[in-house]
């Protein structure tokens, strides 16, 4: 019962509420999974599901496209995508933000449209316009989404993980951190300059291949 997100044996995460259970791969494939009956063991409650639960195969920009709560920070991932190969953020062929391995656990904040904004308005972003990105706008980019993904680590509001966390974006002096204020049903992140972004739940808890992904009420500055 309830509505909340759990972490697997195998390490992956899966969603529950109401009596619906889902694993990443059975939101892609549009399969409904519910429990139909529960036993009692020794060792905890079995539950009893019409369909098994599947994992996801597919980078984690799948789960970001198409979904207007996320549209200007993925408007910032395809428009990076429009330079040089070798420059690219986000290659739109198979959905794969630049260094986030799916071999890995990660973890994606992505800004609201209102986050955003504020980071373009307070010079974090550039401006899309008609022309590609320079270097130095590519670099930008690229900087702004390294420092919103927690590396090598699935952070959900379970109260597990808390306290300075890398990330993958990096500085002269090494890997720049966010600090993780972890509370079950809630979480924030505290940023490099000691600003706070509030995990927005309601758009949360979006499970990718070796990733979950959530929502923040402001963007991180590095």
């Amino acid at each position: 019962s309830g509505d909340g997100i759990i972490e697997t044996y195998g390490g992956e995460y899966i969603r529950y509420n109401g009596g619906f259970v889902w694993g990443a791969g059975n939101v892609q494939q549009s399969e409904t999974v519910f429990t139909s009956g529960k036993a009692q063991a020794s060792n905890g409650i079995t539950y009893k599901l019409n369909r098994p639960l599947t994992f996801s195969v597919d980078n984690i920009g799948r789960e970001i496209e198409g979904k207007p709560q996320f549209s200007m920070f993925y408007n910032y991932l395809l428009k990076s995508s429009e330079a040089a190969p070798v420059n690219h953020v986000y290659d739109t062929i198979n959905k794969a933000i630049a260094n986030i391995a799916s071999t890995e656990d990660n973890t994606l904040f992505i800004p609201n449209n209102t986050a955003m904004q504020a980071a373009i308005n307070d010079g974090l972003l550039p401006v899309i316009g008609f022309a590609d990105f320079t270097i130095a706008q590519q670099n930008k980019v690229l900087a702004f989404v390294m420092y919103h993904v927690i590396a090598k680590s699935i952070v959900v509001p379970d109260g597990k993980i808390s306290g300075v966390r890398d990330t993958y974006h990096k500085t002269e002096e090494g890997k720049a951190t966010v600090t993780v204020i972890n509370e079950p049903g809630s979480f924030s992140l505290i940023d490099a300059h000691g600003r706070m972004a509030n995990v927005i739940m309601e758009n949360s808890n979006i499970l990718s291949n070796r990733a979950v992904i959530h929502q923040l009420d402001n963007y991180l500055k590095y």
